[in-house]
């Protein structure tokens, strides 16, 4: 596949370059004319009205990708440092259980040991069950007790990771003809990569993960979450939910469905993912 990839390396250098949003000044006036689609309001108003105070601060870096002969920007994209941990069994307990932990705990805050005794008995758990769960609201409390005290949120283990924060194309954009397969596949897999390889060869960096802004997700259709889809099939990602994993979620993601890969998975699939479009890119 590595002749697949050079193709298609070669295409779109030679009519791509990517840009540093604040490099050019010119790129305030230009990023006026990008629009993100019927459903892509919400990243296309953070690079006009957000991106550029936050490239300043330091805060994320954003990437444009322009068309080399017009200038126009074909999509745009943006980078942060970010961080996932190993969950704690708790974090991943049925609602059932969580309450049941919650009640746990509150008995162990009021050291009330007549009512300890009273779940105990219960018949919902085994005995080798309620101890578990025991452990877990005990672990709640000391976690809880570290953030008050000095503000440490204590996990098991942490993760070096990179947040890939917004991508978006710019649906004012019209690709030229002989670019066949989607914009966004071709950023992803031609630079957002290799700036995530780059990254973690001078930096340790074991994940790439993302907040996907589903639509039909949001709105509780599941089971037509067409961005999901898209992510997991075209840039291999998977749910973290599931998996020994965690990640912080800000407030402004929380709707948002959390997605993630390694990046010796990335670098891996960087080469092999061309056959999906082995028939436009290398023609018989």
């Amino acid at each position: 596949m590595l002749q697949i990839y050079d193709i298609a390396r070669k295409l779109f250098d030679s009519h791509y370059y990517i840009e540093k949003l604040t490099d050019n000044d010119d790129n305030r006036m230009l990023i006026e004319n990008f629009c993100g689609g019927e459903y892509g309001k919400g990243v296309e108003n953070h690079l006009k009205k957000c991106a550029w105070e936050e490239m300043i601060k330091g805060d994320s870096c954003y990437y444009l990708v322009k068309d080399s002969s017009s200038r126009e920007v074909a999509a745009y994209f943006s980078l942060k440092c970010g961080l996932l941990y190993e969950a704690e069994r708790y974090e991943s307990l049925s609602d059932e259980d969580r309450d049941f932990v919650n009640m746990l705990a509150d008995a162990i805050r009021d050291n009330n040991q007549s009512l300890l005794t009273d779940y105990k008995a219960t018949e919902m758990y085994t005995d080798d069950q309620f101890a578990k769960l025991y452990e877990d609201a005990k672990a709640i409390i000391k976690a809880e007790k570290a953030r008050a005290d000095n503000g440490t949120i204590n996990v098991k283990n942490t993760y070096s990771a990179i947040e890939i924060q917004n991508i978006c194309k710019n649906f004012n954009y019209s690709q030229p003809e002989d670019i066949k397969a989607p914009i966004g596949f071709l950023v992803f897999w031609l630079a957002i990569v290799p700036l995530i390889i780059k990254v973690s060869n001078i930096a340790g960096c074991q994940y790439a993960y993302l907040f996907a802004a589903d639509y039909d997700y949001i709105l509780g259709n599941s089971d037509h979450a067409k961005l999901i889809t898209y992510y997991r099939n075209n840039f291999q990602f998977e749910s973290i939910g599931g998996v020994a994993l965690a990640v912080i979620k800000p407030q402004y993601d929380t709707s948002c469905y959390e997605m993630y890969s390694t990046v010796a998975k990335l670098k891996e699939n960087m080469y092999t993912i061309w056959n999906m479009y082995s028939d436009v890119l290398y023609p018989e």
